[in-house]
């Protein structure tokens, strides 16, 4: 695979060797790092797995109450009361579900889970129109997309989570 930027990318996938265009993943950890909010860097993941998968991309990051809501879309992903149930499961189990999957592969989406060391943040649905499986460099790609957003994702829950400095007069401003 010839890259955007000339560059001949390669890399090794099991047995199996897969051709990768690391100039989107480079793109991607560009737009994530200036990203200041969750809806910022749910907007770079869904444009790259778009990109990638020609599929329509919803990402839904979990609330503060655990609920699951649509934080970025791009393309088309129109939700289907079945999709709930694959979406849920996708992140209460944090493994990918639904086409192309082990897990509810009869399913209309491909959710894969946004987890970073542990911690569930969201899921990447994925609904490619006509209905089909990810390729293994799809996959490939998008795991990888997903897994820099995770890590950006928990750090910006993290920053605003932090309080902020009291001023060094201490009174009020």
């Amino acid at each position: 695979f010839q890259a955007e930027d000339g560059i001949r990318d390669h890399c090794v996938t099991g047995v199996q060797t897969c051709a990768l265009p690391i100039s989107r993943l480079l793109e991607l950890s560009g737009r994530l790092a200036t990203a200041t909010d969750a809806g910022q860097a749910a907007a770079a993941v869904a444009a790259t797995v778009a990109d990638v998968t020609g599929a329509g991309v919803d990402v839904v990051l979990a609330t503060p109450t655990g609920e699951l809501a649509s934080a970025a879309r791009r393309g088309d992903v129109e939700q289907d009361p079945g999709d709930a149930g694959v979406m849920v499961w996708c992140h209460e189990f944090g493994q990918p579900a639904g086409r192309g999957t082990s897990t509810l592969p009869g399913a209309r989406i491909t959710c894969l889970p946004i987890r970073e060391a542990g911690h569930a943040v969201g899921v990447v649905v994925i609904l490619c129109r006509p209905p089909r499986p990810l390729s293994r460099d799809e996959l490939d790609m998008v795991v990888s997309a997903v897994n820099q957003a995770a890590a950006r994702l928990v750090t910006i829950e993290a920053e605003q989570a932090r309080p902020l400095p009291a001023s060094r007069s201490g009174g009020v401003v």
